[in-house]
């Protein structure tokens, strides 16, 4: 039966939670699920080798609810957690939730609904932070649109409406039987899947209403500033490059380059505060970074950026201390000045952010 003729109600939606030592937060996530409207769905537990209670709080829903499945393995991230769901999920339409947050009553009766009356690939909603001494305003119409995506001259406003975030999304089946996975090793695993999503989603449905909750937590992963973490990020900040190029409009990829280059930036100040015999260990990686800037400073030495992006497309074709210290200079000089104790030592936030 075709997606136009079946009814909502008769569709499956596979979600997929990657658990890791949640057992604090884990039964509001599974039971915000479990409590959905549109009933007619999976839950795939990902027990991403747990040491805490969360082993077994997964295998207690299990036994409760036969829409419930876990998987347990031995600890690889998050990344091979939902590729492990994908190859396991049985769903028209995939979702994905973190442990640690939860999402509204009627978040995937909503998503679907919109994606299957404007026939898109996916659908998303807007996401509410859920702070320690609070949560944050969101200002929403409640209103359904649609972006077009998958065609030539991609433009950087649209690009932009879309968030970042993979847990807001509920998308179908066929946008992963390309044999799009997400990269496992990196962090900042969402950043990759969102440009694969720009470069291979024809239409997007989004609902204009806070239905994901994400629970703000001080040790969460994507508040971690270390010199890997910023590889990482420039990593999928490359593969957006790469997947983009022959789709994107000029003023896109010259963002998508700025990106990279920026992304360079946070390495080479995070490379200078790093000890040599750490530093060491991502030495190859660095210089697969200094020849992307290698490759493309020529582009930004005579294109329409500013005059830092140039200093640093500049700087970071060389693996070197001097570089380091030069790139990272600025910032200290800018910190110094604000005498911001806010921003983290020794990584400063962009000077055109």
């Amino acid at each position: 039966m075709s997606h136009s003729c079946m009814k909502t109600e008769d569709v499956l939606i596979s979600v997929i939670v990657p658990v890791y030592n949640m057992e604090k937060y884990l039964q509001q996530c599974v039971d915000s699920i479990l409590d959905q409207t549109h009933s007619n769905l999976e839950v795939l537990l990902v027990d991403d080798g747990s040491s805490d209670n969360s082993g077994a709080i997964c295998r207690q829903y299990a036994q409760k609810d036969k829409r419930v499945r876990v998987f347990p393995m031995k600890n690889g991230g998050v990344s091979k957690a939902r590729n492990t769901g994908l190859e396991n999920a049985k769903g028209d339409w995939i979702g994905f939730v973190d442990s640690d947050d939860w999402i509204s009553e009627e978040t995937y009766e909503r998503m679907l609904e919109a994606a299957i009356r404007l026939d898109a690939d996916a659908a998303a909603c807007k996401i509410v932070w859920e702070r320690v001494n609070g949560t944050d305003p969101v200002i929403a119409t409640g209103q359904t649109s649609c972006l077009e995506f998958g065609s030539a001259n991609l433009r950087l406003e649209d690009a932009a409406k879309m968030e970042i975030s993979l847990a807001n999304k509920l998308i179908r089946r066929s946008f992963f039987e390309r044999g799009i996975r997400f990269v496992e090793g990196r962090r900042f695993e969402d950043l990759g899947m969102h440009y694969d999503m720009l470069r291979y989603c024809r239409r997007i449905a989004l609902i204009d209403e806070p239905l994901y909750h994400y629970r703000q937590r001080k040790s969460s992963f994507i508040h971690s500033e270390s010199l890997k973490s910023w590889i990482d990020r420039w990593y999928m900040k490359k593969h957006g490059y790469e997947v983009m190029e022959d789709l994107a409009s000029p003023e896109l990829q010259r963002r998508l380059t700025y990106d990279c280059i920026m992304a360079a930036n946070k390495i080479w100040s995070a490379a200078f505060a790093t000890p040599g015999r750490l530093r060491s260990q991502f030495a190859e990686e660095m210089k697969v970074v200094a020849s992307f800037s290698k490759a493309r400073h020529s582009e930004v030495k005579k294109g329409n950026y500013p005059f830092y992006v140039k200093y640093v497309a500049k700087l970071t074709r060389h693996c070197s201390v001097f570089s380091y210290f030069l790139i990272a200079l600025p910032y200290g000089v800018l910190h110094l000045l604000k005498r911001d104790d806010r921003l983290p030592h020794p990584v400063w936030e962009d000077l055109y952010e």
